[in-house]
This record gives structure tokens, C-alpha cells and sequence, in this order.
């Protein structure tokens, strides 16, 4: 088993130094190394040094499920790096890249409108923040229901989708306005997304697009991005826990985070644990699936419709397929003591538990093709471009998965940029 985490780690990095000699700037690779990096390989050999004969979420430990599990992430990334390379160096990506020009023509912004609509929201999420701040939980809400997916994912996300457009229009705005107009907007943005009221899947790939702006020169260094933002997912994210998972008052989060960063010894404490929780399930998961597929057999596709069709209500489709997690969690994972349905289920995982090994390469070659349509807007620098710089953080929710949930929280920023471009810009007019 020991050989598997270690060839692993080596073909990883190894991709890594490749394409780190490619000249152009890809944020979607060095995350999805960093996500591997973290949940696939540092956090399964810390639990299964401390946890003899169990996986962290209370399973049991099985040496040919732990062989193949490597043997999926590895062909997993092999996939993704192999596919999104070569259809980047391919003729027809360049001569595509070449035809579209320096930047897409959108229209000009229209300010007084994007802040009208941006009100507008800020204004409804007022009292939910207000129930927050008095320690109660401001979003009262199932996951599972529409009206929850609604307002969080796609209502509130509308202030977020107003700062990357403006963010976009910086070289059109006069500077001592746009920094005016910024701040304001980045205002509404913390009001209505913070660790109050999200948790940091939610709040953590809005904050760091914000962070990669504001600092882009230094973050377009490939080498500057990966440091920083692995350090951001090793120590801040740990730290955050503490608002973001913790119950008690504002003021009761605020003293205990004071105390955990006043010490050294606390701050490394803190990072080891996080390691030990079952936020870091997502290795265990995929050897939970290997087990729930020998039981059950594949889905053949059935778990991989309800994900693109999650928005089609049970009272229309009563068949409708749950979660891939909520659906291993019942047929296997129950039996070890969870009393919870909500977990991660990684993107490799989606494509096995529907289509085996087959799954797994099919999958992997859509994401990466989605890769490489981004990149468009990440060489082009055009209006989509910190779109396409936030996907590749929101990478780390969508690879830990479900695909479900994954797929549902990035329709609802996708519409809310949509609204945005709708009402916020006005076509130029053709003289």
C-alpha cells in the first residue's frame, strides 16, 4: 500500500514539473494538484497512522480496496493532466485562441443598474444576517430544499457575480472610482457571504478570487499561487473551522480563534486534527464506494442523471435519484455508526459507482475538456475571466463532491453571473 501512495506522489508531482514548463498560466492543474496532494495523499496516510484497522469515518480498513482506491485517483489525474495538455496544445485550441481576439465584447457596465440590483439583495439577506450575529443559524434551511438552493446559491451569490464584473472593468474606470465602487461592493459581498453566515466551501474560492485580484501580478507566477493558496488549505482553513464550525455566539468564536493563534504549539494542533476529521473523508470514501459497488454493482448511470437533473423536484420525479454520498452512505456506510447522510463523495468516485474504471476516464476527460473552455478566458484575460479564476478554486468543492451538490452550487453562480450580464450591460451601439 505504502508503494501506491508513493508512486502516486511521484507521478503527481512529476505532472506538476511538466506543466509548470508550459508558458501560460493554469490555475486548474496546480489546484487539482493541490486537492490530490492534500485529500488523497497527506490526509489518508495521517489517518491511517492513528486510526490501525479503520478508515476515518468509522469503516473498515481493506488492503486490495486501498490498492485499487490509489488506483483510481492515480488514473483520475492522469486523465485530467493528459487531456487538458495536449487539447491545450492542440492546433485547433490555438488557432480558436487566436480567432477570438484579445477580449470578448460584452457591452459597457452599467454601474448605477449593477448596484440597484446588488441593493436589492443585500437589503433581503439583512434580516438572516441580523438571526446570525444573535447565534442563531440566519439560513433556516434543508439542504435538500429548492427555496434553500435558491436564495444561498443563487439570489445571495448575485452581489459576488457584480464584483467580478466590475472587477473585470477595471481599465475602463477611472481609478479613484473604481476603488470607491470596489469597496462598496466588496462590502455587500462580506454581508451577505461571510463565516457568519457560510460555511467556508461556500465563502473560501469567493474570498481567494477576491485575494487572486487584488494581488494578480504575484499570483500569475505559477510558483507564488501554489505556495500561497497550498498554505491557505493547510493552516487557514484549519483555522477558520473555528468561526465556521463551531457553535456558540460571535464573541464565543472570536475569543477561542484569539487563543488558538496566540500559540504556536495550538496553531500546529490545530492543522493535525483537521487531518483526523471527516472533512478529510474523501480518500475513505472512494474505498467505501469500491465496497458499495461489489455489493451492489455499478448504477450504469442512473446516480449521474439525478446529479444533471437536480433541479427536477421529487414531487415531479419520485424516483429521482439522492447523492451519490447519501446513496452509499445508505446501502454501505450506515453499518459503521454515521448518523448522517450529508458526505463528500470525490468526482473519481462518481465516475466508478456509475461506469467502473471506464467511468472514471469518461468523467475525468469532461472535466478537463471544461478545463481547457476556461482557459480561453484565463488567456484572453476577457470578461470572464475571474470566472474562470474562481472556478479553479471552487475546484476543491466540486472534486470532494457529491457531484450533486457540486453541480447544483455552480448552476446557481452561473445563473447569477447570467442575471448580471442581462441587467447590469448594455450593448454597445454600432456606429
Amino acid at each position: 500500500m505504502q508503494v501506491s501512495f508513493a508512486v502516486n506522489l511521484l507521478v503527481f508531482s512529476f505532472l506538476l514539473y511538466k506543466s509548470s514548463a508550459r508558458p501560460e498560466f493554469n490555475p486548474f492543474l496546480i489546484c487539482t494538484y493541490i486537492f490530490y496532494l492534500l485529500f488523497f495523499f497527506v490526509a489518508p496516510l495521517v489517518q491511517l497512522s492513528v486510526n490501525q484497522g479503520n478508515l476515518v469515518n468509522g469503516t473498515l480498513f481493506r488492503l486490495d480496496n486501498a490498492i485499487l482506491t490509489n488506483i483510481i485517483i492515480l488514473l483520475s489525474f492522469v486523465t485530467i493532466y493528459t487531456v487538458n495538455v495536449n487539447v491545450n496544445q492542440s492546433r485547433y485550441f490555438k488557432e480558436k485562441v487566436d480567432y477570438l481576439g484579445i477580449a470578448s465584447d460584452m457591452g459597457s457596465l452599467n454601474i448605477k443598474v449593477l448596484f440597484v440590483l446588488v441593493g436589492v439583495v443585500v437589503c433581503i439577506s439583512v434580516p438572516f444576517l441580523l438571526s446570525s450575529i444573535q447565534g442563531e443559524s440566519q439560513f433556516d434551511f434543508k439542504e435538500e430544499r429548492s427555496s434553500s438552493l435558491i436564495v444561498k446559491k443563487f439570489l445571495l451569490m448575485i452581489p459576488f457575480a457584480a464584483l467580478l464584473r466590475l472587477m473585470s472593468e477595471k481599465k475602463a474606470i477611472a481609478k479613484s472610482k473604481f476603488i470607491i465602487l470596489f469597496c462598496v461592493l466588496l462590502m455587500c459581498v462580506f454581508i451577505v457571504k461571510n463565516p457568519i453566515t457560510e460555511k467556508r466551501n461556500a465563502i473560501g474560492p469567493m474570498y481567494m478570487t477576491i485575494l487572486f485580484f487584488l494581488f494578480e501580478d504575484f499570483f500569475k507566477k505559477r510558483k507564488n499561487f501554489f505556495i500561497t493558496f497550498f498554505s491557505v488549505f493547510v493552516v487557514l482553513f484549519p483555522l477558520s473551522s473555528l468561526f465556521t464550525h463551531k457553535s456558540g455566539t460571535l464573541n464565543e468564536k472570536w475569543n477561542g480563534f484569539v487563543t488558538t493563534i496566540t500559540s504556536i504549539d495550538k496553531i500546529g494542533d490545530v492543522v493535525y486534527a483537521h487531518f483526523l476529521e471527516i472533512h478529510y473523508d474523501a480518500w475513505s470514501v472512494v474505498s467505501n464506494c469500491i465496497t458499495y459497488v461489489e455489493i451492489y454493482g455499478y448504477s450504469l448511470g442512473k446516480l449521474l442523471l439525478g446529479s444533471i437533473f437536480f433541479f427536477v423536484p421529487r414531487s415531479v420525479w419520485a424516483t429521482k435519484p439522492y447523492g451519490s454520498g447519501q446513496t452509499v452512505v445508505e446501502g454501505y456506510i450506515y453499518r459503521y455508526g454515521p448518523d448522517f447522510t450529508n458526505i463528500s463523495f470525490p468526482y473519481p468516485a462518481e465516475g466508478y459507482i456509475n461506469f467502473g474504471l471506464l467511468g472514471v476516464i469518461v468523467f475525468c476527460i469532461a472535466l478537463a475538456l471544461y478545463f481547457s473552455k476556461l482557459q480561453f478566458n484565463i488567456l484572453k484575460h476577457d470578461g470572464r475571466f475571474y470566472s474562470a479564476v474562481y472556478f479553479s478554486f471552487y475546484l476543491f468543492f466540486l472534486l470532494r463532491g457529491d457531484l450533486m451538490n457540486g453541480i447544483a452550487y455552480y448552476v446557481g453562480f452561473l445563473a447569477a453571473c447570467f442575471v448580471v450580464d442581462r441587467i447590469a450591460y448594455r450593448k454597445r451601439s454600432i456606429s
